[in-house]
């Protein structure tokens, strides 16, 4: 019996140190894998005055916000663009009924880009400390496209648009949404919301907000 107890003491001692010399290993690699991968989470949001865009960009459990509002184009900047002139001339070889090529409309977007002024801001957000924000980003990465742009009877005529892509691994996900509120899209708004929470002190972000104060 005497051995039995001896036996016992020793396996439970040896228990005993395997775990506390394997606790810092499991604890690191649970910090570790707060946000599994990196990512990216684009909105960008437009209508016939207004274009803006957020960015997260995802890294090794800290996420950089990146807030851009466009103040102004300068058009006659853009009129005497050489691209634009020859841009224009290339559209005249497709019919008023015919959809211009992807290619030629990204070109024409990056000219308005180039003679355009923007206000700008970004801050570091750290998801092994900022949980709620974490656990926000992995929801939003199982979402489907479906639960993204669902479909809905739409009973006006004027809003706003919302481009949104995500990236991931293996995941490449581009939808465009119609006015989205929180009723219709309540995911979608709560990780624009709590994207523009992280810096609303900055102006970028103030003009961004005041874009989207219908989204509720």
């Amino acid at each position: 019996m005497q051995n039995i107890k001896e036996v016992d003491t020793k396996f439970f001692l040896l228990t005993y140190v395997l775990i506390f010399l394997c606790f810092p290993i499991m604890a690191q690699n649970t910090r570790n894998k707060t946000f599994k991968g990196d990512g990216l989470i684009s909105f960008r949001g437009y209508d016939a005055w207004v274009d803006n865009h957020i960015h997260i960009n995802i890294k090794n459990n800290s996420a950089k916000a990146i807030y851009v509002y466009r103040d102004s184009i300068r058009y006659a900047d853009v009129r005497k663009d050489p691209r634009h002139i020859s841009m224009n001339l290339e559209k005249l070889k497709y019919a008023p009924e015919e959809r211009l090529p992807r290619q030629l409309l990204d070109s024409s977007l990056k000219i308005f880009e180039d003679h355009a002024a923007y206000t700008k801001d970004s801050i570091i957000i750290n998801l092994e400390t900022d949980k709620i924000f974490c656990n926000l980003l992995n929801r939003f990465y199982t979402i489907s496209k479906e639960e993204l742009d669902p479909k809905i009877e739409r009973n006006w005529t004027d809003g706003y648009t919302v481009f949104v892509h995500v990236s991931k691994e293996d995941i490449n996900l581009e939808v465009v949404t119609d006015t989205p509120i929180l009723k219709t899209h309540p995911l979608l708004i709560q990780m624009i919301s709590a994207t523009l929470g992280k810096c609303e002190s900055c102006d970028a972000v103030k003009k961004i907000s005041r874009y989207y104060m219908s989204l509720r």
